[in-house]
């Protein structure tokens, strides 16, 4: 969110440090982060990554992929910064926009209020970042469409939901 977080320099000290938070990252792991009555993982989004046979085609494009990796691909943050100005005028409003609509299109029983809240804010800001692409950048092409999205989001929500409900049920009992 670009707020700054706020922490003491020291257990023993009242020197407080603010650190202003301006990137995102990717958190790997074979289990899903399930201690602290849930705290990560509703506010991430959990992805499996089911093992898979490929098919001949799915190979090549990955060879196509790492021949561009090889090539450099400097030019995708040319394309980025191209929609800086866009983003700046417009993400915010969409990101509302989205968040209300996830949450008036799921309703999922057992959920947490907290849960449900900060995994449909997290999800918010990819659908609201596909419809801005697909809507204000035309000339940027995602292989997908904002509506096919929006439906793959709403499962996702339902999905991670129900798994953090399955989840501290166990840890309850």
């Amino acid at each position: 969110d670009g707020n700054t977080k706020q922490k003491r320099r020291s257990a023993t000290g009242n020197d407080i440090v603010s650190t202003k938070v301006n990137t995102s990252i990717i958190l790997l792991g074979q289990e899903a982060p399930q201690r602290d009555d849930n705290a990560l993982a509703n506010r991430v989004i959990l992805c499996d990554v089911p093992s898979h046979t490929f098919t001949k085609e799915e190979v090549k494009i990955f060879q196509e992929l790492k021949a561009l990796e090889r090539g450099g691909l400097s030019y995708l943050l040319c394309q980025v910064l191209q929609i800086r100005d866009i983003v700046d005028q417009k993400f915010i409003t969409y990101q509302k926009e989205e968040k209300d609509k996830l949450s008036d299109s799921i309703k999922v029983d057992g959920a947490r209020a907290g849960d449900l809240t900060r995994i449909i804010e997290t999800v918010s800001y990819f659908v609201a970042m596909c419809r801005l692409i697909e809507t204000d950048c035309t000339w940027l092409k995602l292989p997908f469409t904002y509506d096919g999205f929006f439906h793959i989001a709403e499962e996702k929500v339902k999905n991670q939901v129900g798994l953090l409900g399955q989840t501290d049920k166990v840890s309850s009992f």
